[in-house]
């Protein structure tokens, strides 16, 4: 059957206009000697010819027929081959995979009847669908389910476009459910649109406990981070979670477990949890105080329960840094302002920094002085920090002993101080009259002074925005660039800063004004002493300039403690994580500096990396600045322990070496899950149910099987055909080759005959 189609170019009667005007010029006799009338004749018939085929291009006729096709009908069947198949289908039982194996070989004769009967295409799939074999009518299942993720949109979208082109009878999913694709290449419904495309039913086969199945138990330790750092003896708080399913009401002990170099362990924290829901998610708590410096592993662990199907996410592993003291600091600050925030932020951001602070309430002077001798006595504290406090809340008027004489005697044995400015700061809070002025390296005058709640002594402050410069070069005023004096020229100005009277013969004065009036001078006591008039520093970091108030307040109190010369952390090994997937390069940042963080020129290093059971070498050039690298995964070649060790030396001296430990793992996140998840099954079902697609339990497959078996099978399908001219590049040369033909016959009949 066929029906004949017109899309012409133009109008109908444009065409026929056009075609009616060549045709009536045919009419117009020539001047010409006339020709003998059969030459007449066939010249004429050429031409009609010629408008003719002119209008049937400008028609465009076509044609479509429908025939009759013989049909090739399928049954499909993809089967699960990723690793969390080899977890058991119950507990204490066979595995899924397994199951499935089973499910397969006990219906092997209603395989044969259904290859007999259709073209059996078999498949397995994981994060990829891929062919698999028939094997006498029989779907062959791999040896083993080695798959690393599972991505049911891309498995479904690489089925459609398989079939595509069959009529497909059926098609069955076997697996447990589970998808834990990073990132799905197909989404999932785009890949059940192409599904349902193919009109045929798709019966899903779960395999697997579920969350939510009364039998199904598992506790896993998740949300812990991967690496801690704390000062030898101060207390660790290490937090994660435990995801509990089937334990309702029942204690769950959970261990904290450190293990040194030696690969010992020791259990140094415990707790207890009680979910109170089937599916619980509990936080945890565990605190260790760390007695010997060094580098250890942590390890929280929950215990396996009974019944547990997966045993290995009952514990996860972080890296342990226990500094050996550090620099331990003591802040006093008697207002809670912008200035201590940022100060305090800056500090904490260096690891080897300890900064304990306390805050002295000036609403509260009813009990002041504080004896606090027994902080400032502790000789576990390198620098003290005194902000904007008055001297009132630590001393008595006209005492000779008390908290600043232990101060002042602690200064002259060693120990660093740096004082702040503000308003009851230095003179405006009477520190002339106590023992800390004879170690302060400034002069101040003996009636400076500043009530509470008084307007601003302006003979004691310098009240307008001040850009400072560098009067002399030193540890303190190096930002890290080429030029330090247009590095602080460009920070923000400071918001005024204490007016100092006087300098000891033996201060130096470091910053100063555009006006030369000094705002950090520096001295000696016998520890270093440095007085910073200013208290607005904060602005810096709102600025956008955070990175320069770190550097000057760790520089501040480094100097304090005597330690801006070479070799404190000199050798950098910066790893952002300390947990690592297999196969992912790991990176790390290695270099040597200075105290202030200054990279040091022309050091040399060298790095290697410690496996599991042996040494790789890796080549690292001389560098001048810190440098990141990477370790290749080719040298990562199994799951375990690993340490990158850098040893560096600068300008003939050996700087010693430094090891970072870290962890490669396996991310078997599919052996992770415990739980299958036969609802993503029913869903990819629930997308062909017009057609008959429904869940499937592996004990109703039987049934299934014999119901395709047995259902009827199309052997031709109709098919339409179309035709339409100029559609296909052979009909229209054809057309075109004619028409050229015929005008080229014209015209050579034309010569021939004398009218060329």
């Amino acid at each position: 059957m066929s029906d004949w189609t017109l899309e012409p170019v133009a109008p109908v009667w444009i065409i026929v206009l056009v075609t009616g005007l060549g045709l009536g010029l045919l009419a117009v006799r020539s001047t010409h000697r006339p020709l003998a009338l059969g030459p007449t004749r066939t010249l004429g018939a050429i031409r009609i010819g010629l408008i003719l085929m002119m209008a049937v291009a400008m028609l465009r006729p076509g044609c479509v027929r429908t025939v009759q096709r013989p049909q090739r009908v399928t049954v499909a069947v993809a089967m699960d081959v990723s690793r969390s198949m080899e977890l058991p289908h119950e507990a204490g039982g066979v595995s899924r995979r397994e199951k499935l194996a089973e499910a397969i070989r006990e219906n092997a004769e209603l395989w044969r009847r259904i290859s007999e009967r259709f073209e059996l295409k078999a498949f397995v799939y994981d994060g990829e669908l891929r062919e698999a074999s028939v094997v006498d009518g029989v779907p062959a299942l791999p040896e083993s389910s080695d798959g690393a993720q599972t991505d049911h949109g891309q498995t479904l979208d690489r089925l459609a476009e398989q079939l595509r082109g069959d009529r497909v009878a059926a098609l069955l999913l076997m697996g447990d459910g589970v998808q834990n694709a990073d990132f799905p290449r197909v989404e999932l419904p785009r890949a059940l649109r192409e599904i349902e495309q193919l009109q045929a039913p798709l019966f899903a086969v779960p395999f697997g406990r579920t969350g939510a199945d009364e039998a199904f138990v598992d506790v896993a330790v998740t949300n812990l981070p991967d690496q801690y750092a704390v000062f030898v003896k101060n207390s660790l708080t290490v937090r994660a979670t435990v995801r509990a399913r089937g334990f309702v009401n029942r204690t769950l002990p959970v261990r904290l477990i450190r293990i040194d170099a030696s690969g010992a362990e020791e259990i140094v924290g415990t707790a207890e949890v009680t979910p109170t829901k089937p599916d619980d998610e509990l936080p945890v708590e565990l605190n260790y105080a760390p007695q010997e410096p060094g580098e250890y592993r942590l390890v929280v662990r929950a215990d396996v329960q009974p019944r547990e199907v997966v045993e290995r996410n009952n514990e996860l592993t972080a890296f342990l840094t226990v500094h050996d003291g550090g620099l331990k600091v003591l802040y006093l600050e008697g207002r809670l302002d912008l200035e201590q925030r940022y100060l305090r932020r800056s500090l904490a951001a260096s690891q080897d920094l300890q900064v304990d602070f306390l805050w002295i309430d000036h609403r509260d002077r009813s009990r002041w002085p504080l004896d606090l001798t027994s902080a400032l006595s502790d000789p576990s504290y390198d620098v003290v920090i005194l902000g904007d406090l008055d001297s009132r809340a630590l001393h008595r008027e006209g005492a000779t002993d008390g908290n600043l004489k232990v101060l002042a005697d602690r200064v002259e044995k060693g120990m660093g101080l740096v004082t702040l400015g503000g308003r009851h700061a230095l003179g405006p809070g009477r520190y002339q009259r106590t023992p800390l002025a004879d170690v302060l390296p400034i002069r101040i005058n003996e009636f400076e002074a500043q009530d509470f709640d008084a307007p601003l002594n302006g003979a004691l402050h310098l009240d307008r925005e001040l850009s400072l410069r560098v009067r002399e070069s030193h540890f303190l005023t190096r930002l890290g660039g080429d030029d330090d004096e247009q590095a602080w020229r460009s920070l923000p100005d400071l918001l005024g800063a204490n007016r100092i009277a006087g300098l000891k013969s033996s201060s130096r004065v470091l910053l100063e004004t555009d006006r030369e009036e000094p705002i950090l001078v520096v001295g000696s006591a016998g520890g270093r002493v440095a007085v910073f008039a200013g208290d607005t520093t904060w602005r810096w970091w709102t600025f956008g300039r955070s990175e320069t108030h770190r550097r000057f307040w760790r520089q501040m109190v480094l100097w304090a403690a005597g330690l801006d010369s070479l070799g404190r952390d000199a050798i950098v090994v910066d790893l952002d994580r300390r947990r690592f997937v297999q196969g992912s390069p790991v990176t790390a940042e290695i270099g040597a500096r200075t105290a202030a963080g200054d990279p040091l020129p022309d050091a040399t290093l060298q790095a290697r990396l410690i496996g599991p059971d042996g040494t790789s070498d890796l080549t690292v050039p001389s560098v001048g600045a810190l440098r990141a690298i990477e370790v290749s995964p080719e040298l990562l070649t199994a799951p375990g322990d690993y340490a990158l060790e850098v040893s560096a030396a600068f300008d003939g001296n050996d700087l010693g070496s430094r090891r970072v430990e870290f962890v490669l793992f396996d991310d078997d996140r599919e052996k992770g899950v415990a739980a299958a998840d036969p609802e993503q099954l029913a869903r990819i079902a629930a997308a062909t149910r017009e057609a008959g697609g429904d869940l499937v339990a592996p004990e109703r497959l039987r049934d299934r099987l014999e119901q395709i078996a047995e259902s009827p099978i199309e052997t031709e399908i109709e098919i339409p055909q179309r035709w339409r001219l100029g559609d296909t590049t052979a009909d229209a040369a054809l057309f075109v080759l004619s028409f050229v033909g015929l005008w080229a016959t014209e015209w050579g009949l034309r010569r021939r005959w004398g009218r060329g």
